[in-house]
């Protein structure tokens, strides 16, 4: 795959094809993940997010192994959970994206603040010219933000592929996405219409649409970790 010209429609369609050929493994854990979700929105906080933590490492271990058409069982939703590593690793690494996405949208949310001691910012939910001409400057304040995220998104992968530590791991997906920038951003704005029109499809249409989630989360999650894969195949090259 040239290292500029990646192709976002083969990548989807990859993991379009990886998530019809392990429906049904991938069918048996969405309803895991399913219950799980309920079970923890039915718990105190600090064991809903523990669920949370587990359930991120074991769909990322899963759709990974997938992607690489390795032989999949259930158990592989807890092959990570041997050690606290991961664990310690894996929030680590969440907590300083966290932040440095938060620090590289400093002006956007110094902005905001300032909205809001001037009460302005119910303005923005009504549209006008003031409105309009507001957004056009705050919009250009989410770019560092934006980049930041674009350029980070992989580091899950390399905790818990490749067992790094938080800064390594952040290092590696900051290596990896080098000269991918504008690829990268075509291919997060094309899963957003994606989860957008599922949404409205969600709203407009009920429960019969919800059965959509059981298609277009797999086939996400396998694409982002092919794009993981092909990537950081091109790096070590």
């Amino acid at each position: 795959m040239n290292k500029h010209n990646f192709s976002i429609v083969d990548v989807l369609l990859f993991g379009l094809t990886k998530t019809k050929e392990k429906y049904l493994y991938i069918l048996q854990v969405m309803i895991f993940v399913g219950l799980a979700l309920y079970i923890a929105r039915s718990v105190a906080q600090p064991v809903e997010v523990l669920i949370m933590l587990c359930l991120g490492i074991s769909m990322t271990t899963v759709f990974l192994m997938i992607s690489r058409g390795q032989k999949t069982v259930f158990s592989d939703l807890f092959k990570k959970y041997k050690g606290y590593e991961v664990f310690v690793n894996y929030i680590l690494a969440s907590l300083v994206f966290g932040v440095l996405v938060s620090v590289s949208m400093s002006l956007l949310i110094i902005a905001l603040f300032v909205l809001g001691l001037l009460g302005l910012l119910s303005t923005l939910s009504t549209f006008s010219t003031g409105t309009l001409g507001t957004l056009l400057v705050l919009i250009p304040l989410m770019l560092p933000g934006i980049y930041v995220i674009i350029r980070l998104q992989f580091y899950k992968f390399f905790v818990i592929d490749k067992d790094m530590g938080p800064i390594p791991a952040l290092k590696s997906s900051w290596k990896i996405t080098k000269g991918h920038f504008w690829k990268l951003a075509q291919y997060l704005l094309v899963i957003a219409i994606i989860n957008i029109a599922v949404g409205l499809l969600v709203n407009l249409g009920g429960n019969y649409f919800y059965a959509l989630l059981l298609v277009t989360i797999p086939v996400i999650a396998i694409a982002s970790a092919y794009l993981y894969e092909t990537l950081s195949g091109e790096t070590e090259k």
